[in-house]
C-alpha cells in the first residue's frame, strides 16, 4: 500500500514513524522539510511538494489548525489535482464548519475523507497509545484501520458524517479545559488560606479525581 503523510510535527512525526514498514510505501511532506530527516532515514521517502505526497491510496494529514489545512490541501488545489478514490485521513482537530467543508470538498471529486481527530500528547504518540475519534463511511474506515492500530490503543467510530467525530473531539477539549480551570480556581482558593496548592493536587489526584488528566495537568500546574 502506498501511503502519505502531511504534518510532521511532534505528533504528526510520531504517528507517521508507526507506519513505516516493510508492508507499505510511506511518503511524507512538510512545510520545513528538515522535520522529516529522521522519517527518512527509516525508510520513508520525502515528497517535493505537497502533491507528491497525494499520489497514494490514502493519504493522513496532521496541521496545526483550520488555516493550515485551508492553506496547505484546500486553497492550493492540492486534493483538485489527486486522483478519485484517494482517502484522505484527517487527524488534527478542526472546527465542525471545516469538516463538512472536507467531506463535501472529497464527495464532489470522487473521493473519501475520514475525520480521525485523536486524544493524546505527544509522549503518548511516540509510545503507539492515542485515542482515536473517527467517522466517516464503514469501506473507507476499514481500508484504513490497519494503519490506525499502528498508532493507537482504541479507535471510536463515532457514524458515517465527518463532522461528528470533530464535535466530539471539540466537547472532550471542552471537558479538559473545563478541568484544568477547576484545578487552577481551587489551587488560589487554598493558596488564599495559607495551603500549598501542591498539596490540594497531591490529595485530589491519588484519591477523588485519580484519572489522567488531573493527574498530568495536575502535575505540570
Amino acid at each position: 500500500m502506498q501511503v502519505g503523510f502531511v504534518g510532521l510535527g511532534q505528533m504528526g512525526a510520531a504517528m507517521a514513524g508507526h507506519m513505516i514498514s516493510a508492508e507499505r510505501s510511506l511518503t511524507v511532506w512538510n512545510r520545513t522539510a528538515d522535520k522529516a530527516c529522521d522519517l527518512v532515514g527509516r525508510g520513508a521517502v520525502l515528497a517535493k511538494s505537497v502533491d507528491e505526497a497525494l499520489t497514494g491510496e490514502v493519504v493522513f494529514s496532521m496541521l496545526t489548525d483550520d488555516q493550515a489545512v485551508e492553506d496547505v490541501l484546500v486553497s492550493s488545489g492540492a486534493f483538485d489535482r489527486a486522483r478519485q478514490g484517494i482517502i484522505h485521513v484527517n487527524l488534527s482537530t478542526v472546527s465542525v464548519d471545516l469538516a463538512k467543508k472536507l467531506g463535501a470538498l472529497h464527495r464532489e471529486r470522487g473521493q473519501e475523507y475520514i475525520s480521525a481527530p485523536v486524544l493524546g500528547r505527544p509522549d503518548v504518540a511516540r509510545a503507539g497509545q492515542l485515542i482515536v475519534v473517527a467517522a466517516a463511511a464503514a469501506g473507507a474506515l476499514t481500508t484504513v484501520r490497519p494503519l490506525l492500530d499502528t498508532f493507537s490503543r482504541k479507535v471510536w467510530i463515532v457514524g458515517d458524517e465527518a463532522e461528528k467525530a470533530s464535535a466530539l473531539k471539540l466537547a472532550i477539549n471542552l471537558m479538559l479545559a473545563a478541568a484544568i480551570e477547576s484545578m487552577a480556581e481551587a489551587a488560589a482558593l487554598v493558596g488564599g488560606y495559607g495551603l500549598r496548592p501542591g498539596q490540594l493536587l497531591d490529595i485530589t489526584n491519588t484519591s477523588i479525581f485519580a484519572c489522567p488528566v488531573y493527574q498530568n495537568y495536575g502535575k505540570a500546574i
